[in-house]
């Protein structure tokens, strides 16, 4: 079964980068324009998940993060924010899955677009996927990075957070 993303169009310039990468990774993507109606867009395509920037052009991608979780067809769909500002905890509170910043490498964007598709595979949210990584490969990116990895449930529990983002946000894994 071939894995779509839904990539709400931001930076168009970076959009067409990340999206590419994920082409590339194995994904089906389709970038949505932001002024679109990007609930019913998602509640029809059902894509296994949403590359969402957290600025867009008009609103904001918390309040529409939000308005897609509260939805029932698309409430389970995994939200990946995408950010070039300091909101991870704006994005916590609004609902996402899971948060990068703009300036992540491709390959572990596609790492962390394959975590989170492979947890909500385990969460029975989503249709199995054809395998991307190990959990393995996924967690050793995870600490490589400056930038940091962090992924949550719909319910903004925790699943994993790689050290460099605690330390990024000043927290530790107690």
């Amino acid at each position: 079964m071939r894995q779509t993303i839904l990539s709400v169009e931001g930076d168009a310039a970076g959009c067409e980068v990340r999206n590419a990468a994920l082409r590339e990774a194995g994904y089906e993507v389709y970038a949505a324009d932001p002024e679109s109606d990007i609930p019913a867009l998602a509640a029809e395509e059902q894509p296994t998940l949403i590359l969402l920037p957290t600025a867009l052009p008009k609103g904001d991608g918390f309040t529409l993060c939000r308005q897609l979780k509260r939805t029932p067809r698309t409430a389970t769909i995994p939200i990946l924010h995408i950010s070039g500002a300091n909101d991870y905890p704006e994005s916590l509170e609004s609902g996402a899955n899971g948060y990068v910043a703009e300036s992540i490498s491709m390959d572990n964007l596609a790492a962390t677009v394959a975590a989170l598709i492979r947890w909500s595979v385990s969460a029975g949210r989503v249709a199995e996927p054809a395998p991307l990584d190990s959990e393995r490969i996924y967690r050793a990116i995870g600490e490589s990075t400056d930038y940091g990895v962090w992924v949550c449930t719909p319910d903004g529990r925790n699943t994993y957070a790689s050290e460099s983002f605690l330390k990024l946000v000043g927290l530790t894994q107690e």
